[in-house]
């Protein structure tokens, strides 16, 4: 099967709803850094306490103070649970949209080609790769709009805030951002492999499993019960045993991204004792 280029595939899905795109974008934007403004307000809550145990302020503008950031904070609380719905609104509806867009141009794809191709193909096969077509572009936007993009957003708030006080930590902070796409990029690429060839032992029992079940008239007729039972019985311990190699590589994507969030957090946390003990902290 011809592999797809996800990228043009979904920005000819995304086309028609660029205004409903840039307002969750927009969105997305807003509600992360909103979410970061809490450990802000909260520090200027403990520095204010702070003033007041040290008889600079008294402790009626203490509370005062205290009683205003909290509600700004609850303010802005509601006010990022608003964007996120109005995020997961046009998300919504523009993910729903695409699915439906992709099955019935899918459906009119199938019905459009030559009857040739139906008479080689398995229609358990053919039925199987509709449901993975439409199940990964359902995950595809779901991982762009609620874990990629805030998570990248994160990483730069975070990063501009290491550049603001530390310029070194923001250089092994940068470093060990891309070490860790680096390492999961290309343990990824390792893992497609595993992935393709278990779709592909997949498709194959679907067909086998989808065939007899269609023609079970056909089998009951000519005795053929047992033969099909092994059949689907051979293919079902290859996709087992293709699921096993495919989903025990995530053990060793997770133990390399771990190290390497490990080796970071070690370079940071020793630069930090560094300046502290060298008066510069």
């Amino acid at each position: 099967m011809k592999n797809i280029n996800w990228k043009k595939f979904l920005s000819s899905y995304l086309a028609d709803h660029k205004i409903k795109v840039a307002v969750v974008i927009f969105s997305v934007i807003v509600a992360q850094l909103l979410a970061n403004t809490g450990p802000y307000l909260y520090k200027l809550i403990i520095d204010k306490l702070t003033f007041f145990s040290q008889g600079q302020v008294s402790r009626q503008a203490a509370i005062n103070f205290s009683i205003m950031i909290l509600g700004i904070s609850v303010g802005l609380s509601f006010l990022r649970q608003g964007f996120y719905a109005l995020q997961l609104y046009y998300t919504n509806r523009v993910e729903a949209k695409i699915l439906k867009n992709v099955g019935v141009n899918f459906v009119d794809k199938i019905l459009d080609l030559s009857f040739e191709f139906h008479t080689q193909r398995k229609t358990g096969k053919i039925a199987k790769q509709f449901s993975r077509g439409i199940g990964a572009t359902e995950n595809i936007l779901d991982t762009f709009v609620f874990n990629l993009g805030p998570n990248i957003l994160e990483l730069l708030i975070v990063v501009g805030i290491y550049l603001f006080f530390d310029w070194k930590s923001s250089v092994i902070l940068l470093l060990t951002i891309f070490a860790f796409l680096g390492a999961t990029i290309s343990l990824n690429k390792i893992q497609e492999g595993y992935r393709k060839k278990s779709n592909k032992i997949e498709d194959r029992s679907n067909a086998v499993a989808f065939d007899a079940i269609m023609n079970a008239e056909t089998v009951k007729y000519f005795n053929r019960e047992a033969e099909e039972k092994k059949s689907y019985g051979r293919i079902a311990e290859k996709w087992f045993a293709s699921l096993l190699k495919q989903w025990d590589f995530h053990v060793v994507i997770h133990c390399t991204q771990e190290i390497v969030t490990i080796i970071g957090s070690i370079l940071i946390w020793t630069l930090s004792i560094l300046r502290f003990l060298n008066g510069r902290l």
